[in-house]
Protein backbone atom coordinates (compact mmCIF):
# COMPACT_ATOMS: atom_id res chain seq x y z
CA UNK A 1 0.00 0.00 0.00
CA UNK A 2 1.27 3.44 -0.99
CA UNK A 3 1.98 5.73 1.96
CA UNK A 4 0.41 9.21 2.00
CA UNK A 5 2.86 11.83 3.25
CA UNK A 6 2.14 15.39 4.37
CA UNK A 7 4.31 18.48 4.51
CA UNK A 8 3.41 21.14 7.09
CA UNK A 9 5.15 24.52 7.17
CA UNK A 10 3.15 27.01 9.24
CA UNK A 11 -0.21 27.47 7.51
CA UNK A 12 0.97 25.52 4.47
CA UNK A 13 -0.14 21.87 4.53
CA UNK A 14 0.06 19.68 1.43
CA UNK A 15 -0.15 15.91 0.97
CA UNK A 16 1.51 13.78 -1.68
CA UNK A 17 2.52 10.22 -2.38
CA UNK A 18 5.44 8.73 -4.25
CA UNK A 19 6.38 5.48 -5.90
CA UNK A 20 9.17 4.06 -8.04
CA UNK A 21 12.89 3.79 -7.37
CA UNK A 22 14.54 5.53 -10.31
CA UNK A 23 17.08 8.35 -10.22
CA UNK A 24 14.96 10.70 -12.31
CA UNK A 25 11.95 12.61 -10.98
CA UNK A 26 8.42 12.85 -12.34
CA UNK A 27 5.78 15.05 -10.70
CA UNK A 28 2.10 14.55 -11.54
CA UNK A 29 -0.42 17.31 -10.88
CA UNK A 30 -3.86 15.74 -11.34
CA UNK A 31 -7.00 17.38 -12.61
CA UNK A 32 -10.04 18.79 -10.86
CA UNK A 33 -11.85 16.23 -8.72
CA UNK A 34 -14.23 16.06 -5.79
CA UNK A 35 -12.42 13.24 -4.07
CA UNK A 36 -8.69 13.64 -3.40
CA UNK A 37 -6.34 11.67 -5.63
CA UNK A 38 -4.72 10.53 -2.39
CA UNK A 39 -7.57 8.05 -2.07
CA UNK A 40 -6.49 6.41 -5.34
CA UNK A 41 -2.75 6.18 -4.67
CA UNK A 42 -2.43 2.45 -5.31
CA UNK A 43 -4.40 2.66 -8.55
CA UNK A 44 -2.25 5.53 -9.84
CA UNK A 45 0.98 3.75 -8.92
CA UNK A 46 -0.15 0.68 -10.85
CA UNK A 47 -1.13 2.77 -13.87
CA UNK A 48 2.35 4.32 -14.09
CA UNK A 49 4.40 1.25 -13.11
CA UNK A 50 6.36 1.45 -16.38
CA UNK A 51 8.20 4.42 -14.80
CA UNK A 52 9.31 2.57 -11.66
CA UNK A 53 12.80 1.52 -12.74
CA UNK A 54 13.84 4.89 -14.13
CA UNK A 55 11.81 7.41 -12.14
CA UNK A 56 10.67 8.26 -8.66
CA UNK A 57 7.19 9.67 -9.18
CA UNK A 58 5.48 12.17 -6.89
CA UNK A 59 1.73 12.84 -7.11
CA UNK A 60 0.57 16.10 -5.52
CA UNK A 61 -2.72 16.94 -3.84
CA UNK A 62 -3.96 20.54 -3.54
CA UNK A 63 -3.06 22.30 -0.30
CA UNK A 64 -5.35 21.62 2.66
CA UNK A 65 -6.35 25.10 3.81
CA UNK A 66 -7.51 26.51 0.49
CA UNK A 67 -9.89 29.46 0.68
CA UNK A 68 -11.95 31.52 -1.74
CA UNK A 69 -11.03 33.33 -3.88
CA UNK A 70 -8.05 31.38 -5.18
CA UNK A 71 -6.25 31.30 -8.51
CA UNK A 72 -4.41 28.87 -10.74
CA UNK A 73 -1.29 30.98 -10.16
CA UNK A 74 -1.63 30.41 -6.41
CA UNK A 75 -2.12 26.67 -6.96
CA UNK A 76 1.06 26.68 -9.06
CA UNK A 77 2.91 28.54 -6.32
CA UNK A 78 1.72 25.89 -3.85
CA UNK A 79 3.08 23.13 -6.09
CA UNK A 80 6.39 24.95 -6.50
CA UNK A 81 6.67 25.37 -2.73
CA UNK A 82 6.14 21.64 -2.22
CA UNK A 83 8.76 20.87 -4.87
CA UNK A 84 11.22 23.18 -3.10
CA UNK A 85 10.50 21.66 0.32
CA UNK A 86 11.03 18.16 -1.07
CA UNK A 87 14.26 19.27 -2.76
CA UNK A 88 13.24 18.07 -6.22
CA UNK A 89 15.18 19.23 -9.27
CA UNK A 90 15.13 18.74 -13.05
CA UNK A 91 11.62 17.37 -12.87
CA UNK A 92 9.53 15.86 -15.64
CA UNK A 93 6.21 17.57 -14.96
CA UNK A 94 2.89 16.04 -16.06
CA UNK A 95 -0.38 17.90 -15.52
CA UNK A 96 -3.84 16.67 -16.49
CA UNK A 97 -6.80 18.95 -17.25
CA UNK A 98 -6.91 21.55 -14.42
CA UNK A 99 -3.52 20.19 -13.37
CA UNK A 100 -2.24 21.00 -16.85
CA UNK A 101 -3.18 24.65 -16.37
CA UNK A 102 -1.40 24.63 -13.01
CA UNK A 103 1.61 23.02 -14.68
CA UNK A 104 1.74 25.71 -17.36
CA UNK A 105 1.77 28.40 -14.66
CA UNK A 106 4.43 26.51 -12.70
CA UNK A 107 6.62 26.01 -15.74
CA UNK A 108 6.30 29.71 -16.55
CA UNK A 109 7.07 31.06 -13.10
CA UNK A 110 9.66 28.45 -12.12
CA UNK A 111 11.32 27.30 -15.32
CA UNK A 112 14.36 26.38 -13.24
CA UNK A 113 12.45 23.41 -11.82
CA UNK A 114 11.12 21.83 -15.01
CA UNK A 115 13.15 19.79 -17.49
CA UNK A 116 10.23 18.56 -19.60
CA UNK A 117 6.49 19.30 -19.55
CA UNK A 118 3.63 17.00 -20.52
CA UNK A 119 0.00 18.12 -20.76
CA UNK A 120 -3.03 15.84 -20.74
CA UNK A 121 -6.44 17.07 -21.94
CA UNK A 122 -5.94 20.66 -20.87
CA UNK A 123 -6.47 24.10 -22.39
CA UNK A 124 -4.51 27.31 -22.75
CA UNK A 125 -7.67 29.45 -22.70
CA UNK A 126 -10.98 28.80 -20.97
CA UNK A 127 -14.24 30.63 -21.64
CA UNK A 128 -17.92 29.85 -21.16
CA UNK A 129 -18.07 28.75 -24.79
CA UNK A 130 -15.23 26.21 -24.69
CA UNK A 131 -15.80 24.72 -21.24
CA UNK A 132 -19.47 23.75 -21.35
CA UNK A 133 -19.37 21.32 -18.43
CA UNK A 134 -17.77 23.60 -15.84
CA UNK A 135 -20.73 25.82 -14.95
CA UNK A 136 -23.00 22.79 -14.74
CA UNK A 137 -20.66 21.08 -12.28
CA UNK A 138 -20.37 24.19 -10.12
CA UNK A 139 -24.15 24.60 -10.06
CA UNK A 140 -24.62 20.98 -8.95
CA UNK A 141 -22.00 21.40 -6.22
CA UNK A 142 -23.47 24.69 -4.98
CA UNK A 143 -26.95 23.14 -4.77
CA UNK A 144 -25.60 20.16 -2.83
CA UNK A 145 -26.61 17.64 -5.51
CA UNK A 146 -23.74 15.27 -4.81
CA UNK A 147 -25.01 12.30 -6.81
CA UNK A 148 -25.89 14.55 -9.74
CA UNK A 149 -22.44 16.11 -9.64
CA UNK A 150 -20.65 12.76 -9.76
CA UNK A 151 -22.84 11.32 -12.52
CA UNK A 152 -22.49 14.50 -14.59
CA UNK A 153 -18.71 14.47 -14.18
CA UNK A 154 -18.55 10.78 -15.08
CA UNK A 155 -20.71 11.31 -18.15
CA UNK A 156 -18.70 14.35 -19.31
CA UNK A 157 -15.21 13.06 -18.58
CA UNK A 158 -15.34 9.44 -19.72
CA UNK A 159 -16.38 7.84 -23.03
CA UNK A 160 -19.96 6.64 -23.21
CA UNK A 161 -19.24 2.92 -22.99
CA UNK A 162 -17.25 3.41 -19.77
CA UNK A 163 -19.79 5.67 -18.10
CA UNK A 164 -22.65 3.30 -18.94
CA UNK A 165 -20.79 0.47 -17.27
CA UNK A 166 -20.03 2.41 -14.09
CA UNK A 167 -22.92 4.89 -13.82
CA UNK A 168 -24.20 3.35 -10.59
CA UNK A 169 -20.69 3.43 -9.10
CA UNK A 170 -20.49 7.17 -9.81
CA UNK A 171 -23.86 7.65 -8.14
CA UNK A 172 -22.82 5.67 -5.07
CA UNK A 173 -19.56 7.63 -4.86
CA UNK A 174 -21.63 10.81 -4.79
CA UNK A 175 -23.28 9.65 -1.58
CA UNK A 176 -19.89 9.66 0.17
CA UNK A 177 -19.02 13.29 -0.63
CA UNK A 178 -18.64 15.56 2.40
CA UNK A 179 -19.55 19.23 2.66
CA UNK A 180 -15.85 20.09 2.96
CA UNK A 181 -15.11 18.24 -0.27
CA UNK A 182 -17.85 20.21 -2.02
CA UNK A 183 -16.45 23.48 -0.67
CA UNK A 184 -12.95 22.68 -1.91
CA UNK A 185 -14.26 21.53 -5.28
CA UNK A 186 -16.14 24.78 -5.88
CA UNK A 187 -13.10 26.90 -5.01
CA UNK A 188 -10.88 24.92 -7.38
CA UNK A 189 -13.46 24.87 -10.18
CA UNK A 190 -13.81 28.66 -9.96
CA UNK A 191 -10.07 29.08 -10.61
CA UNK A 192 -10.57 27.69 -14.13
CA UNK A 193 -12.92 30.45 -15.21
CA UNK A 194 -11.20 32.93 -17.48
CA UNK A 195 -7.87 31.10 -17.49
CA UNK A 196 -5.80 32.46 -20.38
CA UNK A 197 -2.21 31.41 -20.99
CA UNK A 198 -2.20 32.34 -24.68
CA UNK A 199 0.23 35.27 -24.51
CA UNK A 200 2.73 33.35 -22.36
CA UNK A 201 3.01 30.13 -24.36
CA UNK A 202 6.08 31.50 -26.15
CA UNK A 203 7.88 31.74 -22.80
CA UNK A 204 7.77 27.95 -22.36
CA UNK A 205 11.04 26.80 -23.95
CA UNK A 206 11.49 23.31 -22.52
CA UNK A 207 10.32 20.25 -24.52
CA UNK A 208 6.53 19.86 -24.35
CA UNK A 209 4.30 16.86 -25.12
CA UNK A 210 0.52 17.33 -25.28
CA UNK A 211 -2.29 14.83 -25.66
CA UNK A 212 -6.00 15.33 -26.02
CA UNK A 213 -9.06 13.90 -27.67
CA UNK A 214 -11.17 15.10 -30.54
CA UNK A 215 -14.29 14.25 -28.53
CA UNK A 216 -13.43 16.13 -25.32
CA UNK A 217 -16.76 17.23 -23.79
CA UNK A 218 -15.17 19.08 -20.86
CA UNK A 219 -12.80 21.60 -22.47
CA UNK A 220 -14.05 21.28 -26.03
CA UNK A 221 -12.79 19.34 -29.03
CA UNK A 222 -10.57 22.23 -30.21
CA UNK A 223 -8.60 22.51 -26.95
CA UNK A 224 -5.83 20.19 -28.14
CA UNK A 225 -5.61 21.73 -31.62
CA UNK A 226 -5.31 25.20 -30.06
CA UNK A 227 -2.42 23.92 -27.93
CA UNK A 228 -0.82 22.39 -31.01
CA UNK A 229 -1.04 25.72 -32.86
CA UNK A 230 0.17 27.78 -29.89
CA UNK A 231 3.30 25.66 -29.36
CA UNK A 232 4.14 25.34 -33.05
CA UNK A 233 7.25 27.52 -32.68
CA UNK A 234 8.66 25.36 -29.87
CA UNK A 235 11.13 22.94 -31.55
CA UNK A 236 10.71 20.46 -28.70
CA UNK A 237 6.92 20.26 -29.00
CA UNK A 238 5.05 17.09 -29.96
CA UNK A 239 1.38 16.21 -29.85
CA UNK A 240 -0.95 13.24 -30.12
CA UNK A 241 -4.70 13.54 -30.67
CA UNK A 242 -6.88 10.60 -29.70
CA UNK A 243 -10.43 9.86 -30.82
CA UNK A 244 -13.03 7.98 -28.83
CA UNK A 245 -11.52 8.33 -25.35
CA UNK A 246 -13.09 11.65 -24.35
CA UNK A 247 -11.57 14.05 -21.85
CA UNK A 248 -10.04 11.14 -19.92
CA UNK A 249 -7.82 10.08 -22.84
CA UNK A 250 -4.77 10.15 -20.55
CA UNK A 251 -6.51 7.53 -18.37
CA UNK A 252 -8.36 5.53 -21.02
CA UNK A 253 -5.99 5.24 -23.99
CA UNK A 254 -4.07 1.96 -23.52
CA UNK A 255 -0.88 3.29 -25.09
CA UNK A 256 -0.70 6.63 -23.29
CA UNK A 257 1.66 5.79 -20.43
CA UNK A 258 4.13 4.31 -22.91
CA UNK A 259 3.96 7.50 -24.98
CA UNK A 260 4.55 9.58 -21.85
CA UNK A 261 7.43 7.37 -20.76
CA UNK A 262 9.08 7.63 -24.18
CA UNK A 263 8.82 11.42 -24.07
CA UNK A 264 10.22 11.79 -20.56
CA UNK A 265 12.94 9.19 -21.01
Amino acid sequence: MIKIETVIRGSFENSYFRFGRGDRTMVIIPGLSVKSVMESADIVAKQYKVFDEDFTTYVFDRRKNISSPYSIKELADDAARLIDILGLKDICLFGTSHGGMISLELCHSRADLVKKLALGSTSIKVSEDNAPALEKWIAKAESGDKEGLMTDMGRDIYPGYFFSRYEEAFRQLGKTITEEELRRFIIQAETIKGFDFTDRVRDITCPVFAVGSSDDKVLGKTAITEIEKAFSSNPGFSCHIYEGFGHAAYDMAPDFTERLFTFFK
